[in-house]
Order: structure tokens, then C-alpha cells, then sequence
């Protein structure tokens, strides 16, 4: 660690395990950290499906390539080939 730089302080155990040698790993949140309960999530589900049937979000589709493409899908957003959304098409 360099001269001037703390670790933070990540909890007795986490600090005995990475002082060891060990590791851990940062992820970053998910659904789960934002929505309690099933309830919770069925009433976000059924407010996200209701606009999309009203056609309120403005969904801008960059391409469309069907599912036996998906090589060329991958290569169009990888190479920066397409600035929105590939949809494969099944």
C-alpha cells in the first residue's frame, strides 16, 4: 500500500482474510438491493408493463439482426458499430 493511503475499514473479518493473503470481491447492486419484497416487485413489474403497453418509453432500437447473427450483433456493439440497442430477433 502506498505511503499516505488508508484501507478502509471493511469489518474485522474482511481485514483478516485480505491481510492473510486472501481476497473479496465488489459488486455492484442489484434488483435485490433496491426491492424488498415480492409484492414490491410485482407492483414495479405491473407499473413497467403498463407503460410499455401505453407506449411511453421511447424504446430506440439500433438494429435488428435475427438470433443465427448474434456473432455479428456482438461484433456490431463491441466495435461501437451501432449507438443504441441490438434486438435479435428468434
Amino acid at each position: 500500500m502506498m505511503p499516505g493511503i488508508r484501507r478502509p475499514n471493511l469489518g474485522n473479518s474482511l481485514s483478516a482474510v485480505t491481510n492473510a493473503g486472501g481476497s473479496f470481491r465488489v459488486t455492484r447492486p442489484s434488483l435485490g438491493h433496491f426491492v424488498r419484497t415480492p409484492a414490491e416487485r410485482s407492483g414495479l413489474y405491473r407499473e413497467l408493463f403498463g407503460m410499455l403497453d401505453a407506449g411511453t418509453p421511447d424504446v430506440r432500437i439500433g438494429a435488428r439482426c435475427p438470433l443465427a447473427d448474434v456473432g455479428a450483433a456482438q461484433a456490431a456493439l463491441a466495435g461501437r458499430g451501432t449507438a443504441r440497442s441490438v434486438l435479435l430477433e428468434v
